[in-house]
């Protein structure tokens, strides 16, 4: 489970879950885009937010800014449905989340469910039972990369630090894709 990468980056299917709400409020220190839920994310999520920023601030750079932490079966269903259709809903839009996610027959469910319903509600009902996203058990951040020339650097040398400390840090790049960010999953 998880999202398809290329062969450098592999992902671990997501952990247990310690936080089942889909509240977006945030803590004060996390206030980075107003519907991102840092608040279910796990501690070491946490501490690499924290450390992207003050990396960030060494490096007299602009601040990341995390688009998307935790989610769970409600707002995944959202942002899932809102992909499929700027990837063409029934025209296109399941094809793009069978492409975008590991699991292709979950992927290939919930499109379906997209198509058949169209709305997310259904999607919400299978995504309670079948997790797609390490976003779920709060080990996934998404980063804006539109406006910040350094955040690759950012991503990345944080990411080593976490590395050399035994923390499994995967990075993809989704850049290139409609809504580009950078996914990274720790732990």
């Amino acid at each position: 489970r998880g999202l398809r990468v290329n062969s450098i980056n592999q992902y671990l299917p997501p952990g247990e879950k310690d936080f089942d709400g889909d509240s977006n409020t945030l803590p004060e220190e996390y206030q980075d885009a107003k519907d991102a839920n840092v608040q279910g994310l796990k501690p070491k999520t946490k501490e690499f937010v924290a450390r992207l920023n003050s990396y960030a601030k060494e490096k007299n750079w602009k601040k990341p800014k995390i688009t998307s932490g935790f989610r769970g079966p409600v707002s995944q269903a959202k942002v899932m449905f809102k992909n499929w259709k700027l990837h063409g809903g029934a025209s296109g839009g399941t094809a793009y989340l069978i492409g975008l996610y590991a699991d292709d027959n979950l992927a290939k469910k919930v499109g379906d469910s997209f198509t058949s319903s169209g709305d997310w509600k259904n999607a919400a009902a299978i995504l309670k039972k079948e997790p797609v996203s390490a976003h779920g058990s709060g080990k996934a951040i998404d980063i804006r990369s539109i406006g910040h020339k350094n955040i690759g650097k950012i991503i990345h040398a944080v990411a080593v630090e976490f590395r050399n400390k035994g923390i499994k840090v995967y990075i993809n790049d989704e850049t290139g894709y409609k809504n580009p960010h950078w996914h990274v999953k720790i732990g």
